[in-house]
């Protein structure tokens, strides 16, 4: 019973049949982890020391991480959660909350962020504005209309596929190294941010809008990132665009 275990540190319940689990009395608790089991409630208002959060693979409906402050990693995907409250958790460097039905997203206060997958969700719009930290969004199979990136600058892996996009101005992206459009109806990608050869993995197939990808090196781009349409060119200016 970890709930006679008031000092108890850390505690990991996963891959197990738990349909119920109290941990209000593990108030010292910092790494907890309750991955694949069958809970439909979990109460982690007292662990406010808590650092650690993992939710995933459970039918949990509501997450109520208000008074978990100290809170740098949240993992919580594959859930029936349809909302989060994630202002007070301004501590918060890594969100993982996909395949859940979520239709928005506040991060507005998790400056820290540095890490945000929300894959699979109902979300359609996302202000990114204040994640500076950010380096890794994964966003794939939402309903996204726009993704404005100019202030993370710090961005490495962007992962967009399956959204509704139809522009995607990636300039201030100087340290991007990862990058996916696939599956968009996206019809404008700038790419010119003086550093394409840092791009390793590179895909922007399945979108027959997109005649024109600006790039820093037309011969780089065609030579090192192969998974692009044939209706797509990579080109440096629009003169060179409009010449398609």
């Amino acid at each position: 019973d970890v709930s006679q275990n008031v000092h108890l540190i850390s505690l990991i319940t996963n891959n197990n049949p738990l349909n119920s689990l109290d941990v209000s009395n593990n108030i010292e608790l910092n790494v907890f982890s309750c991955e694949e089991n069958q809970l439909t409630a979990i109460d982690i208002s007292k662990n406010i020391n808590l650092k650690y959060a993992n939710v995933n693979y459970n039918s949990l409906t509501t997450l109520d991480t208000s008074k978990n402050i100290e809170l740098t990693d949240l993992t919580c995907g594959d859930n029936l959660i349809a909302a989060l409250d994630l202002a007070t958790n301004t501590k918060l460097l890594r969100l993982f909350c996909a395949r859940n039905p979520i239709s928005e997203l506040d991060v507005t206060k998790n400056i820290n962020l540095e890490q945000l997958v929300f894959g699979d969700t109902q979300i359609s719009s996302l202000d990114l504005s204040k994640n500076l930290k950010l380096k890794l969004l994964w966003c794939s199979k939402n309903l996204i209309t726009e993704l404005d990136l100019s202030n993370n600058s710090l961005l490495e892996s962007l992962l967009c596929a399956d959204n509704n996009l139809t522009s995607l101005d990636l300039t201030n992206n100087k340290n991007l190294r990862e990058f996916n459009c696939d599956y968009n109806p996206i019809c404008y990608v700038n790419l010119k941010n003086g550093n394409n050869t840092s791009i390793v993995n590179y895909s922007s197939s399945n979108t027959p809008n997109l005649s024109c990808i600006f790039v820093d090196n037309v011969a780089y781009s065609v030579s090192n990132w192969i998974n692009v349409d044939n209706t797509s060119n990579f080109v440096t200016t629009q003169a060179e665009c409009d010449a398609y």
